[in-house]
């Protein structure tokens, strides 16, 4: 199958390179021409694992494009996978995503030979979407079921393991009208694991949404149980740990701390609660997980200042940038925000990450000091929050050191004094 891939981002890089291992022929397009240059040369805009491996595979059946014309004209179907970022009220922006059904039906109305098109919106969107971008594309003079067919077909990715995600996923969603896009679809996600799920597109976004949100009220609620047991000594690791066992609620997203940050939990749940408001629902539960979860940076600060007093001028470090272990994603990232907070505090912040520092100067710019070693960073300094539980800090020295833990590292109990978020 003739596949094109449209946003070369983090999820777009991802089904851009799996579908070209699977066999398929895969044209990626980009409209930040850095980007495709720098994919053109085979360098990847994204760290994760396994991913070079399965790029370096699939090359001979993945180019980058030069235009959306070209990407659309040489493909049977095309995968939109730009970004939804929070618009200023909160609500999921879809500019990127009608540029590129746009584009894409603007060469489809002007293509002169005979043939179909299937159009399949992979980004994050609010229920309806698809079926808005149905009228756009009608709008433009083409004919759904003869010139052109649509489809939703939401990612489930985790950043660190999403090359594993792709091939073995829990479910496949297709949200389809017709046979045509079902067929294309199956064929398309020929030899990737999971079951396929086959429904109409409102719904596939619907369950894009629930998913997301649910799991983010699981880490928020494990937040506030957490800083209740805290507040009477139990440790909530082991509260959850003994709750999981349950199989009506299951062991996963319960680690209480810092809290959860990236480029899907707080954007989807901003999104949903406006798209709930917009129907006249209020989203209760939904406002209460992002209020848990925003407070968590400030909670760590304030954990640090019971044991250091005035921040200002005292030396302290951020351990972990990235928002989660295995990538180098600092969107909404729960250190930066502790950085953020250090630093407004009058500290003198030092940090690290082993993969994400780069991708941290462009938000935190020269507010901290970067520092590259980790244990050369906990020299320097008198205290420290961790918020990314990269193994590393597993092997380093925090004799001496105040230690605020929101991930659980076993190793920095060994702390002057340690602060576990919510255990002892």
């Amino acid at each position: 199958m003739k596949i094109s891939v449209f946003g070369l981002g983090y999820v777009g890089v991802v089904h851009a390179v799996g579908f070209a291992y699977l066999g398929h022929e895969v044209v990626g397009f980009d409209v930040d021409r850095g980007k495709a240059k720098a994919l053109r040369r085979g360098e990847l805009p994204i760290y994760e694992p396994g991913l070079g491996e399965l790029w370096r595979r699939a090359r001979g059946v993945l180019r980058v494009a030069d235009s959306a014309e070209e990407a659309v004209l040489n493909t049977d179907v095309s995968f939109i996978a730009v970004g939804t970022p929070s618009a200023e009220d909160g609500s999921a922006d879809l500019r990127y995503v009608k540029a590129a059904v746009e584009s894409i039906g603007r060469t489809l109305a002007e293509k002169k030979r005979g043939g179909r098109h299937l159009v399949v919106i992979k980004s994050t969107v609010p229920p309806g979407t698809t079926l808005a971008m149905k009228r756009l594309l009608e709008g433009l003079g083409l004919r759904h079921g003869v010139d052109f067919h649509i489809a939703a077909n939401p990612e489930f990715l985790r950043e660190g393991s999403a090359v594993e995600d792709f091939l073995s996923p829990d479910r496949v969603v297709l949200g389809v009208l017709d046979d045509y896009a079902k067929d294309l679809l199956l064929e398309a996600y020929r030899g990737v694991g999971g079951e396929k799920v086959v429904t109409d597109p409102t719904t596939a976004e619907f369950v894009k949404y629930v998913s997301n949100v649910f799991l983010a009220l699981k880490i928020s609620f494990a937040n506030e149980v957490g800083d209740v047991c805290k507040a009477v000594g139990v440790d909530s690791y082991e509260v959850f740990r003994i709750v999981g066992l349950d199989k009506r609620i299951g062991p996963h997203f319960f680690r209480s701390g810092l809290g959860f940050g990236g480029s899907c939990f707080p954007k989807d749940l901003r999104a949903w609660i406006k798209f709930a408001e917009s129907l006249s629902v209020e989203p209760r539960i939904a406002k209460a997980a992002y209020a848990v979860n925003a407070e968590r940076p400030a909670k760590a600060v304030a954990l640090l200042k019971r044991h250091l007093g005035e921040l200002r001028g005292r030396r302290v470090g951020v351990l972990g940038l990235a928002f989660k272990p295995g990538t180098d994603d600092v969107r909404e990232s729960r250190g930066v925000e502790v950085a953020k907070l250090l630093a407004e505090e009058g500290a003198e912040v030092y940090v690290h990450d082993p993969v994400a520092l780069e991708k941290a100067k462009a938000v935190l710019g020269d507010k901290v000091a970067y520092v590259e070693d980790a244990q050369r960073l906990l020299d320097m300094v008198e205290a420290v929050v961790i918020a990314t539980e990269w193994p590393q800090y597993e092997a380093l020295n925090y004799k001496g050191k105040v230690v605020v833990d929101g991930r659980r590292v076993e190793k920095a109990r060994e702390a002057k004094i340690y602060e576990g978020m919510t255990w002892p």
